[in-house]
Protein backbone atom coordinates (compact mmCIF):
# COMPACT_ATOMS: atom_id res chain seq x y z
CA UNK A 1 0.00 0.00 0.00
CA UNK A 2 1.77 3.18 -1.31
CA UNK A 3 1.44 6.63 0.97
CA UNK A 4 3.45 9.22 -0.08
CA UNK A 5 4.71 12.31 2.24
CA UNK A 6 3.30 15.51 0.89
CA UNK A 7 5.37 17.77 2.02
CA UNK A 8 4.71 19.24 5.30
CA UNK A 9 2.25 16.37 5.69
CA UNK A 10 1.89 12.18 6.36
CA UNK A 11 -0.32 12.74 3.34
CA UNK A 12 -1.86 9.24 1.77
CA UNK A 13 -1.09 7.90 -1.39
CA UNK A 14 -3.60 4.93 -0.93
CA UNK A 15 -5.10 1.71 -1.67
CA UNK A 16 -8.16 4.38 -0.56
CA UNK A 17 -11.80 2.34 -1.23
CA UNK A 18 -14.93 4.22 -0.82
CA UNK A 19 -18.66 3.60 -1.39
CA UNK A 20 -22.25 4.88 0.03
CA UNK A 21 -22.43 5.31 3.60
CA UNK A 22 -21.14 2.12 5.96
CA UNK A 23 -23.96 -0.30 5.32
CA UNK A 24 -24.45 -3.29 8.63
CA UNK A 25 -22.34 -5.88 7.63
CA UNK A 26 -19.45 -3.89 6.43
CA UNK A 27 -16.01 -3.01 7.80
CA UNK A 28 -14.14 0.25 7.57
CA UNK A 29 -10.16 0.12 7.47
CA UNK A 30 -9.54 3.69 8.65
CA UNK A 31 -8.16 5.19 11.98
CA UNK A 32 -5.30 3.28 13.79
CA UNK A 33 -4.25 1.60 10.54
CA UNK A 34 -2.10 3.26 7.87
CA UNK A 35 -5.52 3.88 6.07
CA UNK A 36 -6.92 6.58 8.89
CA UNK A 37 -6.32 9.40 5.71
CA UNK A 38 -8.53 8.02 3.15
CA UNK A 39 -10.73 5.10 4.69
CA UNK A 40 -11.41 2.40 2.82
CA UNK A 41 -14.90 0.35 3.33
CA UNK A 42 -14.49 -3.37 3.41
CA UNK A 43 -16.79 -5.77 2.18
CA UNK A 44 -18.74 -8.02 4.71
CA UNK A 45 -17.78 -7.97 8.18
CA UNK A 46 -13.94 -8.55 8.90
CA UNK A 47 -12.05 -9.99 11.71
CA UNK A 48 -8.84 -9.40 10.68
CA UNK A 49 -6.51 -7.86 7.80
CA UNK A 50 -3.34 -8.68 6.85
CA UNK A 51 -0.97 -6.47 4.42
CA UNK A 52 2.10 -7.11 2.79
CA UNK A 53 4.04 -4.82 0.22
CA UNK A 54 6.83 -6.47 -2.10
CA UNK A 55 8.95 -5.19 -4.88
CA UNK A 56 7.51 -5.77 -8.22
CA UNK A 57 9.74 -8.34 -10.42
CA UNK A 58 10.30 -9.74 -13.72
CA UNK A 59 11.34 -13.49 -14.24
CA UNK A 60 11.61 -14.76 -17.58
CA UNK A 61 9.21 -12.23 -18.43
CA UNK A 62 6.35 -13.07 -16.14
CA UNK A 63 5.55 -10.08 -13.41
CA UNK A 64 6.16 -11.02 -9.90
CA UNK A 65 6.51 -10.35 -6.24
CA UNK A 66 9.88 -9.80 -5.21
CA UNK A 67 11.02 -8.91 -2.08
CA UNK A 68 9.20 -7.19 0.85
CA UNK A 69 10.05 -3.22 0.98
CA UNK A 70 12.30 -2.75 3.85
CA UNK A 71 11.59 -0.12 6.56
CA UNK A 72 14.60 2.25 5.08
CA UNK A 73 13.21 1.81 1.79
CA UNK A 74 9.73 2.41 2.79
CA UNK A 75 10.83 6.16 4.35
CA UNK A 76 12.71 6.65 1.22
CA UNK A 77 9.85 5.72 -1.01
CA UNK A 78 7.20 7.05 1.13
CA UNK A 79 5.40 3.93 1.42
CA UNK A 80 3.73 2.91 4.89
CA UNK A 81 4.33 -0.16 7.03
CA UNK A 82 3.27 -3.81 6.54
CA UNK A 83 -0.01 -4.26 9.26
CA UNK A 84 -2.22 -6.66 10.84
CA UNK A 85 -5.78 -4.87 11.89
CA UNK A 86 -7.85 -6.98 14.05
CA UNK A 87 -11.62 -5.72 14.62
CA UNK A 88 -14.25 -6.64 17.10
CA UNK A 89 -18.03 -7.77 15.76
CA UNK A 90 -19.03 -4.44 15.72
CA UNK A 91 -16.38 -3.33 13.34
CA UNK A 92 -14.14 -1.53 15.69
CA UNK A 93 -10.31 -1.55 15.81
CA UNK A 94 -9.14 -3.69 18.56
CA UNK A 95 -5.14 -3.95 17.83
CA UNK A 96 -3.21 -2.32 14.79
CA UNK A 97 0.27 -4.21 13.92
CA UNK A 98 3.49 -2.78 12.32
CA UNK A 99 5.27 -5.09 10.68
CA UNK A 100 8.80 -5.01 8.92
CA UNK A 101 10.22 -6.92 6.05
CA UNK A 102 11.06 -9.83 8.21
CA UNK A 103 7.41 -10.23 9.79
CA UNK A 104 9.36 -8.61 13.26
CA UNK A 105 6.84 -6.29 15.31
CA UNK A 106 7.81 -2.73 14.78
CA UNK A 107 4.86 -1.35 16.77
CA UNK A 108 1.51 -1.59 18.12
CA UNK A 109 -1.80 0.26 18.10
CA UNK A 110 -3.93 -0.58 21.25
CA UNK A 111 -7.45 0.38 21.53
CA UNK A 112 -9.62 1.36 25.03
CA UNK A 113 -13.15 1.55 24.06
CA UNK A 114 -15.58 3.60 26.28
CA UNK A 115 -19.46 3.01 25.28
CA UNK A 116 -18.28 1.08 22.29
CA UNK A 117 -16.12 4.39 21.00
CA UNK A 118 -12.62 4.84 20.79
CA UNK A 119 -11.39 6.63 23.77
CA UNK A 120 -7.62 5.73 24.25
CA UNK A 121 -4.61 4.69 22.14
CA UNK A 122 -1.32 3.22 23.10
CA UNK A 123 1.57 2.83 21.15
CA UNK A 124 3.17 -0.29 22.01
CA UNK A 125 6.89 -1.00 21.45
CA UNK A 126 8.68 -4.03 23.00
CA UNK A 127 5.84 -4.41 25.42
CA UNK A 128 6.38 -0.52 26.80
CA UNK A 129 3.85 2.18 25.87
CA UNK A 130 5.91 4.74 23.95
CA UNK A 131 3.07 6.95 23.39
CA UNK A 132 -0.18 7.88 24.79
CA UNK A 133 -3.37 9.34 23.08
CA UNK A 134 -6.32 10.59 24.26
CA UNK A 135 -8.92 10.67 22.27
CA UNK A 136 -12.18 13.39 22.64
CA UNK A 137 -15.37 12.56 20.35
CA UNK A 138 -18.53 15.01 19.56
CA UNK A 139 -22.03 13.63 20.24
CA UNK A 140 -22.46 12.31 16.58
CA UNK A 141 -19.31 9.73 17.50
CA UNK A 142 -16.79 11.78 15.46
CA UNK A 143 -13.32 11.98 16.89
CA UNK A 144 -12.23 15.62 17.15
CA UNK A 145 -9.30 15.99 19.12
CA UNK A 146 -6.28 13.72 19.41
CA UNK A 147 -3.51 14.57 22.36
CA UNK A 148 -0.78 12.75 21.96
CA UNK A 149 1.60 12.59 24.71
CA UNK A 150 4.85 10.91 25.72
CA UNK A 151 4.60 7.84 27.02
CA UNK A 152 2.23 7.16 29.49
CA UNK A 153 3.79 11.09 31.32
CA UNK A 154 1.16 14.16 30.71
CA UNK A 155 3.93 15.58 28.53
CA UNK A 156 2.05 16.32 25.24
CA UNK A 157 4.38 16.03 22.19
CA UNK A 158 1.37 17.66 20.02
CA UNK A 159 -2.56 17.45 19.17
CA UNK A 160 -4.80 16.82 16.01
CA UNK A 161 -8.28 18.90 15.76
CA UNK A 162 -10.49 17.09 12.97
CA UNK A 163 -13.39 18.69 11.53
CA UNK A 164 -16.41 17.04 9.64
CA UNK A 165 -19.07 18.03 7.62
CA UNK A 166 -23.16 16.65 7.64
CA UNK A 167 -22.13 13.56 6.31
CA UNK A 168 -19.79 12.77 9.16
CA UNK A 169 -16.64 13.05 6.57
CA UNK A 170 -13.75 14.89 8.08
CA UNK A 171 -12.61 18.07 5.55
CA UNK A 172 -10.15 19.27 7.95
CA UNK A 173 -7.01 18.35 10.15
CA UNK A 174 -5.17 20.80 11.98
CA UNK A 175 -2.16 20.22 13.78
CA UNK A 176 -1.13 21.85 16.90
CA UNK A 177 2.46 21.45 18.74
CA UNK A 178 2.91 21.26 21.99
CA UNK A 179 2.35 24.97 23.10
CA UNK A 180 -0.98 25.23 20.94
CA UNK A 181 0.87 26.68 18.04
CA UNK A 182 -0.78 25.70 14.79
CA UNK A 183 2.07 24.04 12.59
CA UNK A 184 -0.33 22.50 9.23
CA UNK A 185 -3.37 21.50 8.36
CA UNK A 186 -4.79 19.31 5.43
CA UNK A 187 -8.30 19.98 4.01
CA UNK A 188 -10.28 17.09 2.13
CA UNK A 189 -12.81 17.00 -0.94
CA UNK A 190 -15.37 13.79 -0.70
CA UNK A 191 -17.49 13.28 -3.95
CA UNK A 192 -20.91 11.81 -3.79
CA UNK A 193 -19.99 8.27 -3.45
CA UNK A 194 -17.87 9.18 -0.16
CA UNK A 195 -14.65 9.02 -1.78
CA UNK A 196 -11.79 11.30 -0.94
CA UNK A 197 -10.78 12.53 -4.53
CA UNK A 198 -8.50 15.84 -3.00
CA UNK A 199 -6.26 16.17 -0.29
CA UNK A 200 -4.75 19.68 0.35
CA UNK A 201 -1.78 20.47 2.05
CA UNK A 202 -1.30 24.42 3.67
CA UNK A 203 1.84 25.50 6.07
CA UNK A 204 0.84 27.01 9.46
CA UNK A 205 0.64 30.48 7.63
CA UNK A 206 -2.56 28.85 5.13
CA UNK A 207 -0.10 28.76 2.18
CA UNK A 208 -0.92 25.58 -0.09
CA UNK A 209 2.08 23.34 -0.19
CA UNK A 210 1.17 20.81 -2.15
CA UNK A 211 -2.42 18.22 -3.90
CA UNK A 212 -3.15 14.72 -4.13
CA UNK A 213 -6.01 13.57 -6.16
CA UNK A 214 -7.57 10.40 -6.40
CA UNK A 215 -9.05 8.80 -9.28
CA UNK A 216 -11.64 5.85 -8.12
CA UNK A 217 -12.49 2.43 -10.35
CA UNK A 218 -16.46 0.81 -10.61
CA UNK A 219 -15.55 -1.22 -7.45
CA UNK A 220 -15.11 1.83 -4.86
CA UNK A 221 -10.97 1.85 -5.32
CA UNK A 222 -8.62 4.01 -6.14
CA UNK A 223 -7.59 3.06 -9.96
CA UNK A 224 -5.01 6.55 -10.38
CA UNK A 225 -3.36 9.00 -7.48
CA UNK A 226 -1.16 12.28 -8.43
CA UNK A 227 0.39 14.47 -6.57
CA UNK A 228 1.03 18.23 -7.50
CA UNK A 229 2.93 21.03 -5.96
CA UNK A 230 1.88 24.18 -4.85
CA UNK A 231 1.88 25.91 -8.63
CA UNK A 232 -0.11 22.60 -10.21
CA UNK A 233 2.65 20.97 -11.49
CA UNK A 234 2.71 17.13 -11.48
CA UNK A 235 5.34 15.31 -9.69
CA UNK A 236 3.89 12.04 -9.27
CA UNK A 237 1.33 9.76 -11.26
CA UNK A 238 0.62 6.35 -10.23
CA UNK A 239 -2.23 3.62 -11.46
CA UNK A 240 -2.92 0.83 -9.85
CA UNK A 241 -4.90 -2.45 -11.00
CA UNK A 242 -6.44 -5.38 -8.76
CA UNK A 243 -7.62 -9.23 -7.94
CA UNK A 244 -10.50 -9.80 -5.90
CA UNK A 245 -11.81 -12.29 -3.46
CA UNK A 246 -15.56 -13.96 -3.37
CA UNK A 247 -16.78 -11.08 -1.13
CA UNK A 248 -15.63 -8.12 -3.46
CA UNK A 249 -12.71 -7.24 -1.23
CA UNK A 250 -8.91 -6.53 -2.79
CA UNK A 251 -6.42 -9.09 -2.56
CA UNK A 252 -3.59 -8.10 -5.28
CA UNK A 253 -2.57 -4.72 -5.90
CA UNK A 254 -0.06 -4.02 -8.55
CA UNK A 255 1.53 -0.17 -8.88
CA UNK A 256 2.65 1.39 -11.89
CA UNK A 257 4.58 4.56 -12.83
CA UNK A 258 5.00 4.95 -16.55
CA UNK A 259 3.63 1.71 -16.95
CA UNK A 260 6.27 0.43 -15.15
CA UNK A 261 5.48 -2.36 -12.56
CA UNK A 262 6.74 -1.04 -8.73
CA UNK A 263 5.40 -2.63 -6.39
CA UNK A 264 2.93 -5.71 -5.47
CA UNK A 265 0.45 -5.30 -2.24
CA UNK A 266 -0.96 -8.62 -1.05
CA UNK A 267 -4.07 -8.73 1.62
CA UNK A 268 -5.24 -11.42 3.67
CA UNK A 269 -8.73 -11.85 5.52
CA UNK A 270 -10.25 -13.27 8.13
CA UNK A 271 -14.09 -12.85 8.13
CA UNK A 272 -17.17 -13.32 11.05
Amino acid sequence: MKQITLLLICTAMLLAGCKKPNPAGNTVLGWWTPYYFMPEQLNGKVKLVKEQNFWASIVDGKLVKGKLISPTDRINLGWTDDFDVQFDKNGQVQKSDYTDNNGILIGSWVITLENGIPALANWIVRDSTTMTVLIKNDDRGNMVENQFFKGTSNQLLYRTDWVYNANKEFIKAIWYDNHGKLTKSNRYTWNSNHCVTNVDAYSANDSLKGRFKIVYNNKGFSKKQERFNAEDNKLKSVNIEYEYDKIGNWTKATFYENEKPVAIAERTYIYY
